[in-house]
């Protein structure tokens, strides 16, 4: 007999304090870096980019984008070029505490705490299976996950995923750094066993 789980009440049973505001980040780029790997793509050939959206960043002027650094971050967008949503990869962020990455530490507990900071998350990846480009994305929030397409690509294209956080709530808006320079510093942190390793890391820029 299978268990059901509330992902309400899950979500309400996992922590998350303020001072870790950054944690769901460090998560979504570590799952980037975990799917470079997972493509078969040497370190220095794998890609992850880091946008930062800003509260109000629709109203300002070219002039005033250097300025833009004290605005509150409400949402971050995570692209990388590594093996993308597979049917197999679905199937592991459907069931939560998922062990398909026990090996490398990981507790599938990530899409939980994107869901503690941000109001939704939302999916875009081409990736390849079975010699075939196809075409994946979705929304997930609090409800679940919604609007989940999957579609074969006729256009030339690349593997490519592409995590958004949206919505980050204003109680963690204040724990977030401001400038990309302490954002970038943050996640070198966190991400330094990548860098000491032999192989080293993927490109990843803000």
């Amino acid at each position: 007999m299978s268990i059901v789980t509330n992902l309400k009440g899950r979500l309400r049973n996992t922590n998350l304090s303020q001072s870790r505001a950054m944690f769901p980040l460090f998560e979504a780029v570590v799952n980037s870096i975990h799917a470079i790997e997972d493509a078969g793509l040497p370190p220095a050939e794998g890609r992850v980019d880091i946008e930062v959206l800003r509260k109000d960043d629709s109203q300002l002027s070219l002039s005033s984008v250097i300025k833009s650094s004290k605005n509150d971050i409400v949402a971050f967008r995570v692209t990388d070029n590594g093996i993308g949503f597979s049917d197999i990869n679905m199937l592991s962020f459907k069931e939560l505490d998922s062990q398909h990455k026990r090996d490398r530490g990981g507790r599938g507990m990530g899409r939980l705490l994107w869901l503690k900071a941000f109001k939704q998350v939302s999916v875009r990846s081409i990736f390849q299976e079975n010699g075939i480009l196809r075409s994946r994305s979705f929304f997930f929030d609090e409800n679940g996950i919604s609007r989940e397409t999957l579609s074969d690509v006729v256009e030339k294209a690349t593997c490519r995923t592409t995590i958004s956080l949206e919505g980050l709530f204003e109680s963690f808006q204040k724990n977030t750094p401001r400038k990309l320079v302490t954002l970038a510093e943050e996640i070198f942190e966190h991400c330094l066993g990548y860098y000491i390793r032999p192989e080293g890391a993927p490109n990843i820029k803000i």
